[in-house]
């Protein structure tokens, strides 16, 4: 065959498919005059070897030895460097890319821009060795289109990163199709990126940089996806979508996706060059990490607040002069003042809060997890048993009102007008209420339900997480939280949810003797209180679970508590003093 035809090329490689038919992708791969034989020991090896040389020997072909290499760990093939660790560039065409020299700001506008597309092409050709290979080349990529040419020092700095880039290109692993891969995707404002991976020796290992190239790896497969982008967790479980999310939910249908939460300052892979390797959160870290409500206030730092107040250091200053604690409803405990207050029959000596802490105040009884972000009324009343300062109603109302976690989580609470039938209830813990509340996300401890019971005459609260909502495990809750704590209700009420209709809740029922009233089905506002108990949880708890969604079991009892120590507009007492004849004790 004669050199220099334009079909020379697609020949030569239509004889090697011929000569090697049998052989491709079994015991040897070839492009053009290069053929690779690959094999796990030196049996199989001088083996394919044989089999490849036969067939050569039978189509008459010659191979030159100085060109022929045997039994190597490395080979340098189509600009790349191939081992058994994973494929990387070859050094010696990034040492050209690194020569490279910059434009010729004395050529005309085309000529740049050509040198821009010329460059640009060279280094893409291992574009899928270099993370975020999009905003790394941004600076250049940006001048191929119209416009004047600049050449400064955003410009510059561009070109020379994106050569650093190239010299310190990471090394793909091979896949491994026993394993399950992971894909990180992120995005910016001019473009979009992923990296495939899969876990080696406890460490994500890149497979490839390029979403075009995940189709041949992840088909068939178990996939999991790990993103910063939180809404996206929700496209393959939520029921109803838009039309384009419909449609990239249905284009998703044929693989095995898993989604996962990853937070964007550990999403490194797809967010930032040369942040790699990936390191997750260890549990140690994990724990550190879980908020903790802060539950009492360093009230003695306070008095020289209240020293700044004119009229409470006159107050002070009269006391200390007549050698008595207490002047009107004003009393003096260790150099601290309060005001005496009698509410419902209950005395409450109230802190009073100079203007530079009342802002640490209304966040103690409104965002605290003790406090539960709850409304205004509710608000209001656990600030009037602790604090005191002029116009602190007004105070608690704006601040409430301007409440941003409220404002952007809470749902709308409009009343609708119509009839309502009075419950009636003999005594406390006579009429409970039950449901489970959830699926959520799974926590960090398994948790996916909640289980919610109320009382309807104390409105006190039972709650516990669960790993899955289970007839055994809501029996058993009701059991160990209801009934051993509360003694026997003579009535419970729950929706016809299989866990409430299953043989085991029905021995269990007929064990305490109760009766089980059921709603009708598809009809909540029968199990009203319940219902709505189970809405303002979810809201509470909304208020503080982290980005993940995992840690929304670690802050129940905390809400479940700021429920039961806040006032009830219709009992005008609190669950706890209900139910103990007290109010719950808070430092």
């Amino acid at each position: 065959m004669p050199f220099g035809l334009c079909s020379a090329p697609s020949t030569f490689q239509r004889l090697m498919d011929m000569v090697l038919a049998g052989l491709k992708w079994t015991d040897c791969l070839v492009y053009m005059d290069d053929v690779v034989i690959f094999e796990k020991d030196a049996k199989e090896h001088l083996e394919r070897l044989g089999k490849v040389l036969s067939c050569f020997r039978k189509a008459n072909l010659k191979l030159k030895m100085e060109k022929c290499a045997f039994g190597i760990e490395r080979v340098r093939m189509l600009g790349h460097v191939v081992s058994k660790a994973g494929i990387e560039p070859d050094p010696e065409h990034c040492k050209a890319i690194e020569m490279f020299p910059g434009p010729n700001l004395n050529a005309n506008e085309k000529a740049k821009r050509k040198w821009v597309k010329s460059f640009v092409g060279l280094c893409s050709f291992y574009r899928k060795f270099v993370p975020n290979f999009a905003q790394v080349a941004y600076p250049l990529t940006v001048m191929e289109g119209k416009g004047v040419f600049r050449w400064g020092e955003s410009e510059r700095n561009g070109f020379s990163e994106l050569k650093a880039a190239l010299l310190k290109a990471a090394q793909l692993a091979h896949p491994d199709y026993s394993k399950n891969f992971e894909v990180h995707p992120d995005a910016c404002d001019y473009g979009i990126g992923a990296a495939l991976m899969q876990e080696r020796n406890g460490n994500p290992m890149p497979i490839c940089f390029a979403v075009k190239k995940f189709r041949p790896y992840i088909w068939g497969t178990k996939i999991v996806i790990k993103t910063d982008h939180h809404a996206l967790c929700w496209l393959m479980t939520k029921q109803e979508l838009s039309g384009r999310l419909e449609r990239w939910s249905l284009s998703l249908q044929e693989y095995d996706i898993s989604i996962h939460y990853k937070k964007g300052s550990l999403h490194d892979d797809a967010d930032a060059l040369s942040r790699y390797p990936i390191q997750e959160r260890g549990e140690e870290e994990q724990a550190e990490a879980i908020p903790v409500a802060t539950i009492g206030l360093d009230t003695r730092s306070w008095v020289d607040g209240q020293d700044r107040v004119k009229q409470w250091r006159w107050i002070k200053q009269v006391m200390i002069k007549n050698g008595s604690t207490q002047y009107g409803n004003f009393m003096l405990k260790d150099g601290l003042l309060y005001l005496r207050t009698i509410r419902f029959g209950q005395e409450f000596d109230r802190l009073c809060v100079p203007p530079e802490r009342r802002k640490e105040a209304l966040s103690w009884v409104h965002d605290e997890p003790t406090a539960g972000h709850l409304g205004q009324t509710k608000t209001l009343e656990r600030a009037r048993h602790r604090f005191y300062w002029p116009k602190m109603d007004r105070a608690v109302t704006r601040y409430v009102q301007s409440c941003k976690s409220c404002q952007t989580r809470k749902p709308d609470q409009g009343k609708k007008k119509g009839l309502i039938e009075i419950t009636q209830v003999g005594g406390p813990f006579e009429r409970i209420g039950i449901d489970v509340l959830g699926p959520f996300p799974r926590s960090r401890n398994g948790n996916t339900n909640i289980v919610v019971a109320v009382d309807y005459l104390t409105k006190w609260v039972e709650a516990r997480a669960l790993p899955d909502a289970t007839a055994r495990q809501i029996a058993k809750f009701f059991v160990e939280d209801v009934v051993v704590r509360h003694g026997f209700p003579r009535e419970l009420t729950s929706d016809q949810g299989k866990c409430f209709t299953a043989e085991v809740t029905r021995e269990v029922l007929a064990l305490l003797r109760l009766s089980h009233r059921m709603t009708v089905p598809y009809h909540q506002q029968a199990n009203g209180l319940v219902e709505r108990q189970n809405k303002t949880l979810a809201t509470m708890l909304a208020m503080y679970v982290d980005e993940s969604h995992e840690d929304w079991d670690e802050f129940l009892g905390f809400v479940t508590f700021a429920y039961n120590t806040a006032r009830q507009e219709s009992t005008n007492h609190t669950p706890f003093m209900m139910v103990y004849g007290r109010e719950a004790v808070i430092p």
